[in-house]
């Protein structure tokens, strides 16, 4: 059965200028993501990976939105960044951990500029000599994960316009990785964003099974669209019934944050923070703007 479309809450719908509010926010989280990808390199540590986004977000006078970040029962997080690396989900802790040539590491950055928010995440795979660390094939692979997210996340932007239902578009990202043999992460998603770093409405990167509301894109809303893929290995089940038949399943680590795939599979995660400008199809043909924009390295 679809999903109902709802009615937008209040303050779902941006005006012109909170939009360039969230803009200005996004610049900075841009910045602090392409300054922090940079860094990724052997022999670097995932707290250094941090120390580059603390400095670029104070630099600019914006608020780290996830440093002592609360959930649940766990510890306030610790790091101005995520930093999650190979077979880490989301939500990695930055801290001793070396990288290493032909690791994969997702870096994820939240800042708020004046009341504002914009939270964006890219996956970059560290350089160098991987003899030893990574065999060929196996480097092949996790560059065919992550340029197969990132173009499923292009595509997806692409196709956003005023009018159109999103659980159509998260029907194309849960495609785009089943078709190339992918796994999927369901339990964390994306959302809408704007005086808070989590809004209305929820924005799941599938569609089969989703237990939420559908709705309606619309000029002027504002969400952080996140899939996050993985290598998929045989013989690893889903735990997710009634889910997309490539749903991996995910265990918390003892630290209360780090969230791994049950199977050791490694992850990709890529997010933006977009706001609808129009039909889709419109001028430059599409009909949302990307208000976090990062410059991607080559995978």
């Amino acid at each position: 059965m679809t999903p109902r479309a709802v009615e937008y809450p209040p303050g779902a719908i941006k005006t012109g200028e909170q939009v360039e509010c969230i803009a200005r926010a996004g610049e900075v989280v841009g910045r602090a993501l392409r300054c922090a990808a940079d860094h990724a390199a052997p022999g670097v540590t995932t707290g250094e990976i941090d120390s580059v986004v603390r400095r670029e977000l104070r630099e600019a006078g914006a608020t780290a939105l996830f440093l002592g970040y609360r959930q649940g029962d766990a510890p306030a997080f610790p790091g101005a960044a995520c930093v999650s690396v190979n077979n880490e989900v989301v939500h990695g802790i930055p801290g001793d951990r070396v990288l290493r040539a032909g690791d994969v590491v997702s870096i994820d950055v939240g800042a708020c500029v004046e009341g504002w928010c914009a939270d964006a995440a890219t996956t970059v795979i560290v350089g160098g000599d991987t003899r030893g660390s990574v065999s060929p094939e196996e480097l092949n692979a996790r560059r065919a994960l992550v340029g197969t997210l990132r173009s499923a996340l292009d595509a997806c932007i692409e196709s956003i316009g005023a009018g159109v239902r999103w659980l159509e578009l998260a029907g194309r990202l849960e495609d785009a990785a089943l078709s190339a043999g992918l796994g999927m992460v369901v339990e964390y998603i994306g959302h809408g964003i704007g005086r808070e770093l989590h809004e209305w409405p929820r924005v799941p990167a599938y569609r089969t099974g989703f237990g939420g509301d559908d709705f309606v894109l619309a000029e002027g809303m504002v969400l952080a669209i996140e899939p996050i893929f993985t290598a998929r290995s045989e013989g690893v089940a889903t735990c997710w019934r009634g889910r997309p038949s490539n749903a991996v399943g995910v265990t918390l680590e003892r630290d209360g944050w780090t969230v791994v795939t049950k199977g050791g599979m490694v992850a990709a995660h890529e997010e933006r923070t977009v706001v609808v400008t129009g039909g889709a199809g419109g001028p430059g043909g599409a009909g949302c703007r990307i208000l976090t924009p990062v410059e991607l390295a080559t995978v």
